[in-house]
């Protein structure tokens, strides 16, 4: 093999176990531990009715993480952005994961449909993801909103909590923060974090819309 053919073939093998290791955390690693939370609270549980409705969610659970894991295998977006759009995907999956734990989830646009291509909106699933699994281990929330717009040419995506907040100064960048920051450069778009203790936070995620080149 020619030394610069061999040389793209390492650079590509490279960044793509960088993404396979982007989603894994963010997705499937993730809902891994919501499922090994809800299997600690099981013991918790005496009446039986409560246990079997427990049991079936955890069981609802499982397959999701089996269709996105089968999703990341095959290289797509996650399969509910492809069988429901952006919008009523992103719904589904935020309802099923937050209000398993009382925390309620309103969507709130001024969008008839995202015109953003298939790999971008996997993209900003995965950011939005990373932040509900963010706001389900540390937030202690009872509410979280999520709010999309389109102004100036660009998509806005606000995803705010009512929980205790924190002091961004303070927080280490760990590997969900770097990989948003990545995600979201990869798209060429911005993204901010701003939280105060006791004010909970909000992530705004801003994308171009690149028009017929972006679709």
């Amino acid at each position: 093999m020619p030394k610069n053919k061999k040389k793209d073939t390492i650079f590509t093998y490279k960044d793509n176990s960088e993404d396979l290791a982007k989603d894994l955390h963010d997705g499937i690693c993730q809902q891994l531990v919501t499922i090994l939370w809800d299997l600690e609270n099981l013991k918790e549980i005496d009446e039986k009715e409560k246990f079997l409705n427990a049991i079936n969610q955890i069981g609802d659970q499982l397959r999701r993480v089996i269709n996105d894991l089968q999703q990341i295998i095959y290289g797509v977006c996650p399969v509910l952005i492809d069988k429901f759009g952006f919008l009523e995907g992103i719904e589904i999956w935020a309802k099923n994961q937050l209000e398993s734990r009382n925390i309620q989830f309103h969507l709130i646009h001024d969008c008839e449909q995202i015109f953003l291509s298939r790999f971008v909106t996997g993209q900003v699933f995965r950011i939005i993801q990373e932040g509900i699994n963010n706001i389900l281990r540390h937030a202690e929330a009872q509410n979280v909103i999520l709010t999309i717009n389109k102004k100036d040419g660009k998509f806005i995506f606000k995803l705010k909590d009512d929980g205790r907040g924190f002091d961004p100064e303070s927080v280490e960048t760990g590997l969900g923060l770097k990989n948003m920051r990545e995600r979201v450069a990869i798209i060429e778009g911005d993204l901010e974090i701003i939280s105060q203790i006791g004010e909970g936070t909000t992530l705004v995620i801003q994308v171009p819309d690149k028009g017929d080149d972006n679709r």
